[in-house]
């Protein structure tokens, strides 16, 4: 067995084939993704685990988080491991707290998606006590990348078809469902910039209207683009009269693809764009033979209640730990927090300057 960093795009492209064929796969780790944090000015690099034929069996991601002596190591979801190799946990996390001792960073942080309560086969199981990673302390304060929580999942391994999957949801999803296949939407695929910024635009004008930020195009154009090249991700539009009306966007990973975004256009009569492409990508998981759908956890009190209407089960993960290592510097960075909340554009500029 062994155990090594690397950010060369040979291992990297090997990662994210890994990534999407195990059912272990998890979308934040996808080179692309955590390529994107360079944006904010933050490098990044993969632990693997391999066996003895050089075979992936396991690893996680790293993002490192720096601006003037502040440095910070982060692991957004991880490790994940095949199921032989569950004994190999504690020694990833050992890898981590020690490339984090290594690199004098102030904080680490690590997520692991373990559930609370077991599940499938597409999770790791509960871990010891005395396992490492319980000598973290609970919680995340470190907020600028994002930690996974858990999944909002639709198990996709009850149905046998797509009547039979329809019948599973609220009388009133599976209502606006049929409505919304009644009105003339047609799905249309992004597979040029073109129809990438139209998607970009739908997105920005949805967050804008309900006060909320996404990142700017070029992350789209540089990352997400990637992603839909590779055939990893799906912009997937509803056009009405040749006119988008929303679109949403999803990546795939391990079995499933998972909600990351999406937005509609208002309008009345209402023509239920959010039903009509949920359902789309849905039955096209189902048919795909992809054992479920993350139709992901957050959202306002409205959007929670329609994701929850299509009968999701949620599936938390067990809380994420961190560990102050140079405690003084790690304090300075919470009184500094303050006014980087208040300058988060003016922050990310500064970083990126920072890295040049």
């Amino acid at each position: 067995m062994k155990l090594f960093w690397t950010k060369e795009q040979e291992w990297l492209d090997r990662w994210d084939e890994y990534l999407i064929n195990s059912e272990k796969g998890n979308q934040l780790l996808l080179s692309d993704w955590l390529k994107s944090y360079s944006s904010y000015g933050f490098d990044f690099e993969i632990l693997l685990l391999l066996d003895n034929k050089n075979v992936i069996q396991g690893g996680l991601g790293v993002v490192y988080p720096k601006v003037l002596f502040f440095k910070f190591v982060i692991v957004p979801v991880g490790p994940i491991l095949e199921k032989d190799f569950f004994s190999f946990f504690d020694k990833l996390i050992l890898e981590v707290l020690n490339k984090a001792k290594e690199t004098k960073a102030c904080y680490c942080q690590i997520s692991a998606p373990i559930p609370t309560i077991p599940k499938g086969t597409q999770f790791l199981q509960n871990i010891p006590k005395e396992s490492v990673y319980n000598t973290g302390n609970t919680g995340a304060k470190f907020k600028y990348v994002y930690p996974s929580s858990g999944l909002n999942w639709i198990d996709l391994t009850k149905y046998t078809d797509e009547e039979d999957l329809l019948k599973s949801f609220k009388s009133k999803v599976r209502r606006d469902i049929r409505a919304s296949l009644r009105k003339d939407l047609k799905i249309v695929f992004a597979n040029n910039l073109e129809m990438l910024r139209a998607g970009y635009s739908i997105l920005k004008q949805n967050a804008n209207e309900n006060n909320y930020s996404i990142r700017d195009f070029s992350f789209f154009e540089k990352h997400i683009y990637s992603l839909i090249k590779k055939g990893y991700a799906k912009l997937i539009l509803a056009e009405y009269n040749n006119v988008i009306k929303g679109c949403i966007l999803v990546i795939k990973s391990g079995n499933y693809f998972k909600y990351v975004m999406g937005g509609t256009v208002k309008q009345k009569p209402d023509l239920l764009v959010g039903y009509f492409l949920q359902w789309h990508i849905i039955k096209e998981s189902l048919n795909l033979g992809f054992c479920g759908y993350d139709i992901s956890t957050g959202g306002s009190k409205g959007v929670l209640k329609f994701k929850k209407d299509f009968n999701t089960e949620e599936i938390k993960y067990i809380q994420t730990k961190h560990w102050v290592l140079r405690k003084n510097i790690f304090n300075l960075f919470i009184i500094s927090n303050g006014f980087i909340k208040k300058n988060k554009k003016i922050f990310s500029i500064l970083l990126k300057k920072l890295r040049k």
